[in-house]
């Protein structure tokens, strides 16, 4: 019985460390990084809570023991504020909502929320992760050149910001363009149906990269992105099969002025961390 209780004692301390407190999983707002994104978490055990703010890595850090050690019975969103904005380029990402569906997560591995992941969340409906989910939405926005490209399924939903590194130069740009139509998709049409996003993000990706073969770099080399406005959006929700009109480039900002409030908190074994990136999915 001393033994048993020994034991119990020592698991307990191993669990919540020597301050008694949960213990930590870095989590990662990614389309590359994005900055001062309110981080929120949600278990199937009831578990729930927000984490700070995303700081100039797109990194939160959430202490719960639920989803350190339960990783993939749990969801996260994280919401753009007036503040947030993507590390790469400056541009805001206002009004944006980022979601991991439950099952997705690993327990020890990087946890990260993009675009692509937010739409395979409202793909599958509430249901959880499947990688043949996963694979059919690469293939009907594009992508799914990626897989023979020096990367994997796991890689491309759970780390692009490494995956994204292993691709050829065509891939990169193929990935950037389809992500700046794929956001701008989300923020202003996100009442829309998951085959009806992915069609329009699909038709609006597809004219970047033929008008921008580099994105995100434009013909003299120099680094932009792009607001897709509500109008254009809608268009091709509507006719995604109609010509699309890109708006002006916006020549990016390298060093964004908007503040920025840094992650707190141990990143512990689940924990990562990473840099901005000019790419992401």
């Amino acid at each position: 019985m001393k033994y048993k209780i020994l034991s119990a004692v020592i698991a307990t301390a191993l669990l919540n460390g020597c301050g008694g407190s949960d213990p930590s999983t870095t989590v990662q707002a990614y389309d590359p990084a994005i900055a001062n994104m309110e981080t929120a978490y949600s278990c199937a055990d009831g578990s729930m809570g927000s984490a700070p703010l995303t700081d100039t890595s797109g990194n939160s850090v959430i202490s719960n023991t639920t989803f350190a050690l339960n990783a993939s019975t749990c969801e996260l969103t994280f919401t753009g504020t007036a503040d947030s904005y993507d590390v790469s380029n400056g541009k805001s990402m206002n009004g944006l909502v980022l979601q991991v569906p439950k099952g997705m997560a690993v327990n020890g591995q990087k946890v990260t929320g993009s675009p692509t992941s937010t739409l395979l969340y409202k793909v599958l409906g509430g249901a959880d992760y499947t990688e043949a989910a996963a694979i059919q939405l690469l293939t009907d926005l594009g992508l799914d050149g990626l897989l023979t490209d020096g990367t994997s399924i796991a890689e491309i939903f759970l780390d692009p910001e490494t995956a994204i590194t292993k691709v050829s130069a065509t891939n990169k740009s193929k990935v950037a363009a389809t992500l700046a139509g794929l956001s701008d998709v989300l923020k202003n049409a996100g009442s829309a149906t998951p085959t009806e996003l992915t069609l329009a993000a699909k038709a609006i990706a597809d004219e970047i990269i033929t008008t921008y073969p580099n994105y995100p770099a434009n013909a003299a080399g120099t680094v932009i992105y792009l607001e897709i406005p509500a109008a254009t959006v809608a268009a091709a929700v509507a006719a995604p099969t109609a010509a699309v009109t890109l708006p002006t480039e916006i020549v990016a900002v390298v060093t964004p002025t908007t503040p920025n409030t840094p992650a707190t908190g141990a990143t512990g074994a689940t924990g990562a961390t990473g840099g901005s990136g000019t790419t992401g999915l």
